[in-house]
């Protein structure tokens, strides 16, 4: 039983420690806010330009993130055409070496045709 009244007392004494922790740190956030409530307030068109400034920030932000997606999407419509273009190269060399091994093939038989019509003549 001691031991789980000293257990308890030292959950309570973290628990006030967490308290004061806290307490003080809202002690700081008032007097921090109270500062700046205390602040002059400025004058309607320093304000007027403050939030002018601000608008314009917001379009700029607007424009530069429209820019990025816009480069983003260039980017990927360039690769795709750099792969297309290879695409196509692979295609058309691939046709072209068909053609060579169609007309090797025929060559070849051809050839194989002369020489067993040489053999011919030069046997019988």
């Amino acid at each position: 039983m001691l031991a789980t009244l000293r257990t308890n007392y030292d959950v309570i004494g973290k628990r006030i420690a967490d308290c004061d922790f806290e307490w003080q740190e809202r002690v700081k956030k008032f007097g921090d806010n109270e500062a700046i409530l205390s602040e002059p307030v400025p004058p309607p068109e320093v304000l007027a330009k403050m939030e002018a400034r601000l608008n314009q920030i917001r379009v700029t932000t607007v424009e530069m993130e429209s820019r990025l997606v816009a480069e983003r999407d260039r980017t990927k419509e360039d690769k795709l055409a750099i792969f297309r273009q290879q695409v196509s190269l692979v295609v058309k060399r691939k046709g072209e070496l068909e053609e060579e091994i169609r007309n090797q093939i025929e060559e070849r038989t051809q050839n194989e045709l002369l020489i067993s019509q040489k053999r011919k003549e030069i046997v019988g």
